[in-house]
């Protein structure tokens, strides 16, 4: 499932569909916590976006964009008591 999020958030950086950062992470919402939670796995996950990224930097921007609108996104469902 993890490498689904990762494969998503890669096509959504070369769609000419999607070109807002909120917009692929909303396609997680309630999965976010596989990229950003502090456990290894996430850890994990997150250096091989990271790595992906080492070349284009802007692709390197976008993978940060969407991390940020994550944890964003978890931020305000822990704000709101888990209401969306």
């Amino acid at each position: 499932m993890i490498d689904d999020i990762i494969e998503q958030i890669l096509s959504d950086f070369y769609s000419e569909v999607v070109n807002d950062p909120m917009d692929c992470a909303d396609k997680f919402r309630h999965d976010e916590w596989k990229l950003i939670d502090d456990a290894p796995y996430a850890q994990n996950a997150r250096n091989d976006l990271h790595k992906r990224g080492l070349t284009d930097p802007q692709l390197m921007h976008w993978i940060i964009d969407v991390l940020n609108c994550m944890r964003y996104n978890r931020s305000m469902e822990e704000e709101c008591g888990g209401a969306e």
